[in-house]
């Protein structure tokens, strides 16, 4: 809530200060999915390869946000 409340009204606020307790042990395909992603946004960052790099944005897309579009996600794909 208060990441959503940032993005809708960041004229209402200075900054954030969030903390989270450790998650669960992560799962084998989470794990490779995210190694994936991060390989793709790597090789995106040293060739200049627009593709890859749209590759890690969809990626973590579909891995943050179940690849469920609302106000909040739309608003983070367009910050970056």
């Amino acid at each position: 809530m208060a990441i959503q409340f940032g993005v809708l009204h960041p004229d209402r606020l200075l900054g954030l200060f969030l903390v989270s307790q450790l998650g669960p042990e992560e799962r084998e395909e989470v794990r490779e999915g995210r190694e994936e992603i991060y390989q793709a946004w790597i090789e995106g960052a040293q060739t200049g390869d627009q593709e890859a790099e749209n590759d890690s944005i969809i990626g973590s897309h579909q891995l943050a946000y179940n690849n469920k579009y609302t106000n909040f996600t739309a608003a983070c794909v367009t910050f970056i």
